[in-house]
């Protein structure tokens, strides 16, 4: 008799790093909303690390921009997917809307922003405690 285990292509354990490897591959390449917290901060510092050279930004202002961006990400300003243009296939940042750098000042800027409260016209309608409490009071007002 001949034992399986020795003949088997790939061990469970051969197996389970080959997932976590394709795990580690693939990480990136889900939309910005699936991305977990650590892989979008990842994906941040390569931006930060692109708009540096692109804008020839100094170390002071590249740390002011990493902290920016990761004061605004765990601040959940940063989770939408309106907020972020990435790109999955290519696994990188393109922009982040509403920031904006001032040439003249050399800082950055993010403007968030508010979203417009609908205006209820009218009167409110009653609860039903209200409208319970109402004919409480008529009824005893006719005896």
């Amino acid at each position: 008799m001949e034992d399986l285990s020795i003949h088997s292509p790939k061990s469970k354990m051969e197996q389970l790093l080959e997932d976590i490897d394709k795990e580690k591959n693939n990480r990136f390449k889900d939309i910005w909303l699936k991305i977990d917290k650590g892989s979008k901060l990842n994906r941040i510092h390569l931006f930060v690390k692109k708009e540096k050279i692109r804008l020839s930004l100094d170390d002071t202002e590249e740390k002011q921009l990493q902290f920016l961006l990761s004061n605004l990400l765990n601040s959940g300003s940063l989770n939408k997917s309106s907020e972020i243009e990435y790109c999955s296939e290519k696994c990188e940042i393109k922009s982040i809307k509403n920031l904006e750098f001032d040439e003249e000042l050399r800082k950055f800027n993010y403007s968030v922003q508010k979203k417009k409260k609908l205006v209820q016209g009218g009167s409110k309608s009653k609860s039903n405690i209200e409208k319970h409490f109402n004919r409480s009071k008529g009824n005893r007002q006719v005896k």
